[in-house]
């Protein structure tokens, strides 16, 4: 890599750290020898591909559903198949996006239940979607959600100039009577397992999914993917200019690979949390959107108030 104009240079390394150049970025060429290290049969690779291997070892997942409309059960009319257990995760691809702005209180709440009980927030947000998914499904007990992980665990990649970003399907079974506390180790133990193995590639496992259970290709269990962006206000403290506000608008390129992508992240203003919903808009009505936010909230604040109460309890209440 040569930078006309400027004495900047760098080559691809055959193996991390033998990079010497000093051009700006240079280490996401060392990010990519890191990659082809990894792909080329090593223990890491190995590690990761048991690891994903031994979930397929689980009985088949089921799709749940984001709003009152059950699409799996329309699919399953629509195929003549009573017994599938997937669902399409996508329709038409034009896109919107519907932002919402928690309050100041709930959000102060939110981040101390957080900080006292040393649960992060991404970890009590996958538990309150789960829990609506399983209230649109009957109570389902097996839920599924995706979790986009963006690979920037490592100074190494943060570095590197560029994102690469990992659906994983986080997959928890919890019994009504676990209590909302409980419920979140459960969750956060599942999460903790598959960040450790995020490196395999998410889209070659979607294929041995599909192939293992035998789905009809293009569906899924997932009916929405979450994300969660930590970079707050008073985490910027310090490289902000003096006296000067700043704020933030999250905008949609007009087109959704899934029918519905949260995305969550603090306000600049008061740290507060934005609930930004990218949703397929001639496949999701903004109703659904609406709802998918109201009982999300529900649900979460019903754990907060009392993380004694059971999952049952929330799904009564929700």
């Amino acid at each position: 890599m040569y930078s006309a104009g400027h004495e900047y240079f760098c080559s691809i390394p055959s193996r991390p750290g033998d990079c010497k150049c000093n051009f700006p970025g240079h280490e996401f060429p060392l990010v990519i020898a890191g990659d082809l290290a990894y792909e080329d049969n090593s223990p890491a690779l190995e590690r990761d591909r048991k690891y994903w291997l031994e979930q397929l070892e689980q009985p088949e997942p089921i799709y749940t559903p984001f709003s009152a409309r059950n699409r799996l059960l329309e699919l399953r009319e629509q195929m003549g198949k009573p017994e599938l257990r997937a669902c399409y995760g996508t329709g038409d691809l034009e896109a919107d996006i519907q932002v919402y702005e928690l309050e100041d209180e709930p959000s102060r709440a939110l981040l101390a239940f957080s900080r006292e009980k040393k649960i992060p927030i991404a970890t009590i947000l996958l538990l309150g979607l789960r829990t609506v998914f399983s209230h649109f499904s009957g109570n389902e007990k097996d839920v599924s959600v995706k979790n986009a992980v963006a690979r920037r665990g490592t100074l190494l990649e943060s570095q590197s100039g560029g994102t690469r970003i990992h659906f994983w399907p986080l997959r928890t079974v919890i019994e009504p009577e676990t209590s909302f506390m409980d419920a979140l180790k459960i969750v956060q133990a599942k999460e903790n397992a598959l960040l450790r193995h995020a490196n395999y590639d998410s889209v070659r496992y979607m294929g041995e999914t599909a192939a293992h259970y035998g789905v009809p290709q293009g569906t899924g269990y997932e009916c929405t993917t979450l994300t969660y962006q930590p970079v707050s206000a008073a985490s910027m403290k310090g490289h902000q200019i003096p006296d000067m506000n700043f704020k933030s608008k999250w905008y949609s390129n007009g087109v959704a690979m899934q029918l519905i992508y949260v995305t969550v992240m603090h306000r600049p203003t008061d740290n507060g949390f934005s609930f930004h919903f990218e949703y397929e808009k001639n496949s999701v009505s903004l109703d659904e959107i609406e709802k998918l936010y109201y009982y999300l909230c529900r649900a979460i604040f019903r754990g907060i108030e009392d993380p004694t109460r059971t999952i049952g309890e929330i799904l009564d209440w929700i």
